[in-house]
């Protein structure tokens, strides 16, 4: 007895403190990224957003349309099949921001680019879809994309990203005209593969509620190991935004959890055209241990390495890593029309 009343008088202090640590709606953290003096680019272009079935209830898409030339309808007829860039976890679509800097100053080569939020991230509402997935978010970007407007994408996925993207193009490669795999996840990781905020996440039974302790330097501390340069006050900002919405953070959990490896086994069977685009001092998915088993599995894939880059290379050279994405989309036009 004495045990149970100790347990409901944690849990009542746990509410009060919870209740003290709203963390942010998905609202208040829209807007402080969009603040962010690096977001420029993106929040220049707006947002665009609407809602579709999905799973037998409603979805909301939301994302960034980045035009081949301003002023042109969306899907416009004769236009080159656009890209579509996939944010990681946790993220949004602010994390391209250095590539859309570098399409502002250099253009795309005339195909739309187009940024979307991720169902269950920081600015685009899970619903009834958690616990979340890594299939329900593969899922979710098929059913997406004709509610773009378009019929097929080169599609970008960083981290995470990449195997909600891998996915979708095994279930769905008539959507896609090829993929890019930057620093992905889909394999199983070995005991010691795990990055010590991961093994947290997967193993604290409080993990759930780790948005109430967030602070920036919390925030920093984790992005640091992966940039060798001082990480900048605007990209912590960002992490601690979209990391600081409870739902959000709620669905990095649930991801972290469900990182396994499940579908591993199919990705020889990926047919699209396949970049991959890896830091070379990725410490999360290693070049040799993770980039280099996707380049043995996918047939025909091409694996261009970033040596000065760790797990975020489009933040690193995003001039680099928006031209291999490029060429990659250009080749498999070219090769498609043959």
């Amino acid at each position: 007895m004495r045990a149970a009343v100790l347990s409901l008088s944690v849990l009542a202090a746990a509410s009060v403190w919870l209740g003290a640590c709203a963390g942010m709606s998905r609202e208040e953290a829209g807007r402080a990224m969009a603040a962010l003096p690096k977001n420029a680019s993106i929040v220049r272009h707006g947002n665009s957003g609407s809602t579709f079935e999905y799973e037998g209830g409603r979805a909301d898409l939301r994302y960034v349309r980045i035009p081949a030339t301003p002023g042109t309808a969306q899907g416009a007829a004769g236009a080159k099949t656009p890209l579509l860039l996939v944010h990681g976890t946790p993220g949004s679509s602010f994390d391209w921001s250095s590539v859309a800097d570098e399409i502002a100053r250099n253009g795309a080569r005339g195909r739309d680019v187009y940024l979307i939020d991720v169902i269950g991230h920081a600015l685009a509402p899970a619903g009834a879809h958690r616990p979340m997935t890594f299939q329900k978010a593969a899922d979710w970007i098929v059913a997406a994309i004709p509610h773009l407007g378009v019929g097929r994408v080169h599609v970008v996925g960083h981290s995470y990203a990449g195997e909600f993207c891998w996915r979708a193009a095994l279930d769905a490669p008539q959507r896609f005209a090829s993929l890019t795999l930057i620093d992905s996840a889909g394999h199983a990781r070995p005991a010691d593969g795990w990055l010590p905020e991961e093994v947290k996440m997967r193993e604290m039974w409080l993990a759930p509620i780790g948005w109430a302790v967030l602070d920036r330097e919390k925030v920093r501390g984790a992005l640091q190991p992966h940039f060798d340069a001082p990480v900048h006050d605007d990209l912590v900002d960002e992490f601690l935004a979209v990391s600081s919405v409870p739902d959000a953070w709620k669905s990095m959990v649930d991801l972290a959890r469900d990182e396994n490896g499940t579908r591993e086994a199919e990705i020889p069977r990926i047919a699209v055209p396949t970049l991959l685009l890896w830091g070379g001092r990725d410490i999360a998915y290693p070049v040799d241990r993770v980039a280099r088993r996707f380049e043995r599995e996918i047939a025909g894939s091409r694996l261009v390495v970033l040596p000065d880059a760790g797990h975020y290379p489009h933040h690193v050279d995003p001039a680099r890593v928006l031209r291999e994405i490029l060429d990659h989309a250009d080749r498999a036009d070219a090769a498609a029309a043959r």
